[in-house]
């Protein structure tokens, strides 16, 4: 695949409804034993609108899209991600979110791809910006 004819393309954009079972399952994925995650009565009790997704949950949101750069059948490994939240994703929420394949390079004998997922809630307002690379072997 030509990774590098898909810099700088942004996918359409797609729904992702947040809900308490989503945030409890991925919880438990990793391992999460703060009970925030799980309990609605706390996360009242403690400010919240609903509860709140733990803080890296974003990157199951790609699982709502087929990103066309991602669909070459090649390997990719997460190697890093930095988030920038307005307000938290909370259970109850839907995100109008978008991923751009924002720059392509090539390090040694691997590709390096540096995406951007925007969420915006239903009124349009960033939510959350999440910059992940990730990182594979080049295919000879």
């Amino acid at each position: 695949m030509d990774y590098y004819s898909y810099e700088g393309f942004t996918t359409s954009s797609f729904k992702v409804a947040v809900t308490r079972e989503m945030i409890a399952d991925y919880a438990r994925s990793i391992e999460e034993t703060e009970s925030l995650f799980f309990n609605y009565k706390e996360a009242i009790n403690k400010g919240y609108a609903d509860i709140p997704a733990p803080p890296c949950m974003l990157m199951i949101f790609w699982q709502n899209i087929k990103v066309p750069w991602m669909n070459g059948g090649d390997s990719f490994i997460h190697k890093y991600q930095s988030i920038n939240y307005n307000e938290p994703v909370m259970a109850g929420q839907t995100y109008m979110c978008m991923i751009t394949l924002k720059s392509v390079k090539s390090k040694r004998s691997f590709l390096v791809l540096d995406n951007e997922l925007v969420g915006q809630n239903e009124k349009g307002k960033v939510i959350f910006t999440s910059n992940s690379t990730l990182i594979g072997e080049m295919k000879k």
